[in-house]
C-alpha cells in the first residue's frame, strides 16, 4: 500500500503549451465497482533507430481517498491480455492520453481526455505532502483537488459527459465564482 498524495488542476486545452510527441501514454481506464480501477496503458515513444514504438502494460488499482488529496492506493501490474479482458467487463470506462511535464523538480501529468471527454484537460503533481512547495504553471487553471465531480471514476459513470465538459469551462472562464 502506498500513499497518492497530488494535487489537480483544470487546464484550459487553448492554454497549454507544446507537449512533445516524442513520448507519452494511451490510456484506457475502466471501473470493476467504487475504488476499483482496471487500466491499459500504451507507452508510445519515438527512437531514432527505429521510429516509433510501444509498449502496454496492464494495472489493477484499489484506490480510496483518505483526505484532502491523499489516498490509499494499492496499484498491481498484471498482463495486459488479463487488464484488456478485465476492461471487457467494465460498463463505464474513459480514454486519455498522459504526458510528462517536467517544472523545476517536479514532473507533472497532463492528461488530455479523448472520446467522449474530448476537450477536457487535467494536470495533476504528485507530492511528498499536501503543502509541499511547488511551482504551478501560470497555464493551469482553476484547482480541483478533492473536487469529486473531476474523479476519473466520476468521469467515467457520468452519463451526459456534455454536462461536465460545459461545467469545467465554466470554472476555467469564471475561476471567481467558484
Amino acid at each position: 500500500m502506498a500513499l497518492e498524495i497530488e494535487r489537480r488542476f483544470l487546464i484550459d486545452q487553448t492554454k497549454l503549451p507544446h507537449l512533445p510527441n516524442s513520448r507519452f501514454f494511451e490510456m484506457t481506464q475502466g471501473y470493476l465497482g467504487k475504488g476499483v480501477r482496471v487500466r491499459l496503458s500504451t507507452t508510445h515513444y519515438t527512437r531514432l533507430d527505429v521510429g516509433s514504438v510501444g509498449n502496454t502494460n496492464g494495472y489493477l488499482t484499489v484506490k480510496r481517498t483518505i483526505s484532502h488529496g491523499t489516498n490509499k492506493e494499492f496499484e498491481y501490474e498484471i498482463p495486459s491480455e488479463d487488464a484488456a479482458e478485465l476492461l471487457a467487463m467494465c460498463e463505464f470506462t474513459l480514454t486519455k492520453m498522459r504526458y510528462h511535464y517536467p517544472v523545476g523538480r517536479h514532473i507533472f501529468e497532463i492528461d488530455l481526455f479523448t472520446g467522449s471527454l474530448n476537450g477536457l484537460v487535467i494536470g495533476e503533481i504528485e507530492l511528498g505532502s499536501i503543502d509541499e512547495a511547488v511551482d504551478i504553471p501560470s497555464w493551469f487553471g482553476v484547482e480541483i483537488t478533492g473536487n469529486s465531480d473531476f474523479s476519473n471514476s466520476q468521469l467515467a459513470l457520468m452519463p451526459d459527459k456534455n454536462e461536465i465538459l460545459d461545467y469545467a469551462q465554466d470554472m476555467l472562464n469564471h475561476p471567481d465564482n467558484i
